[in-house]
């Protein structure tokens, strides 16, 4: 009789832990998947942001070629 139950017992905790096992893989797994987007949506921010970090740097440089045309020609002027 108490060999019945041990195994029974052991059938259980068997039971039990390979659910368990089970559960806890599909998490892993979706766990692995959430982070696999955010990956993907932090590329897509990286890109975004080197495409603004280069217009900003081509205004920068109109507004510099801008702002030394009018110095030149305020210069021209007291020149004058």
């Amino acid at each position: 009789m108490k060999k019945n139950i041990v195994i029974v017992l052991l059938i259980i905790t068997t039971t039990l832990s390979l659910m368990y096992g089970f559960v806890q893989k599909a998490e892993a797994d979706k766990q692995r998947a959430l982070a696999e987007a955010n990956a993907q949506v932090a590329r897509m921010q990286q890109a975004e942001a080197e495409q603004q970090r280069k217009i900003v740097e081509e205004q920068t440089a109109k507004l510099s070629i801008t702002l030394e045309e009018l110095q030149t020609r305020l210069e021209s002027e007291k020149g004058k």
